[in-house]
């Protein structure tokens, strides 16, 4: 059974070519990657940008994501590749004149230029997105990655439509990895018309074999006892199976027959395991 879910989204800034607003002659992408690993209840998409300043003292860099990504995104983050500290990141709103949400990046320093199922039955999901990184600057090679747990991938979008920004093939499969692109020269494409006329939605069916978990409500009550020196903590967790629904009754013949095989359905959880702080007794 198929199934969507927020994405979980970082970015990465990456090199020393970096940059100013809204004007697309500010800046020029020289390539973007956008690597997609799927999962669960949570996607984690990273999208690498190297940057060329077209103009000297650049300092602020703008992202744009369309409607669906910016509702589907649940974090954000801007880095340099290869620090740990994240840049200043300012959220400009909707931007109705291009139909995009733009956020705002603070380099370190200016740049200059030219620098449902049954037990037995498999899990799958779906997992959704508009193809093209929408960008205020032209982009000179863009790629998007799509990581499957596994090669089990039962189905994925072959978009049309993008002869103008193709030379090779529009989208490859090796393995557990779907690459969309390369797709060069594409001019700024966060504006409305842009997003009308070239913007591709992809979808990609695979499998998942593992529970998708999902914490709905979590209470933590502490105890301090002034006579005993004791902290006595309680935790209420309650966990939601997120993924697909089960087909009609649950089958306690199919259930201990796959526990028998050894062939545990992937909606069952086992075990859950639980990460608690040393020094601690009587759990």
């Amino acid at each position: 059974m198929a199934r969507s879910w927020r994405c979980h989204l970082s970015f990465i800034l990456l090199g020393s070519l970096f940059s100013s607003a809204l004007a697309a002659n500010t800046y020029e992408n020289t390539a973007i990657v956008r690597t997609v690993e799927l999962g669960g209840a949570l996607v984690h998409v990273t999208t690498t940008y190297a940057v060329k300043a077209l103009e000297d003292g650049s300092s602020i860099y703008t992202i744009a994501l369309g409607e669906q990504e910016h509702g589907r995104t649940s974090w954000l983050e801007a880095k340099i590749k290869g620090q740990s500290t994240p840049l200043p990141l300012e959220d400009f709103g909707y931007h109705p004149e291009s139909g995009v949400y733009l956020y705002t990046v603070e380099l370190p320093g200016s740049l200059n230029a030219n620098t449902s199922t049954n037990l037995k039955d498999p899990q799958s999901f779906k997992y959704e997105a508009e193809l093209l990184v929408l960008s205020p600057y032209k982009t000179a090679v863009q790629r998007t990655k799509i990581k499957s747990p596994s090669p089990a991938v039962h189905s994925y979008t072959t978009p049309e439509g993008l002869d103008d920004f193709t030379t090779d093939s529009i989208v490859t499969k090796s393995g557990a990895t779907i690459t969309y692109g390369p797709y060069y020269n594409i001019p700024p494409s966060a504006t409305t018309s842009f997003v009308d006329e070239k913007q591709r939605h992809i979808a990609v069916h695979y499998g998942y074999d593992y529970p998708v978990l999902e914490v709905t409500k979590l209470e933590r009550a502490a105890e301090i006892s002034h006579w005993g020196a004791n902290l006595n903590i309680q935790d209420n967790i309650h966990l939601h199976n997120a993924g697909p629904k089960l087909k009609g009754h649950f089958s306690r013949l199919e259930h201990q027959s796959q526990s028998y095989f050894g062939r545990a359905s992937p909606q069952m959880l086992p075990a859950l395991a639980l990460h608690l702080p040393a020094g601690i007794h009587s759990v």
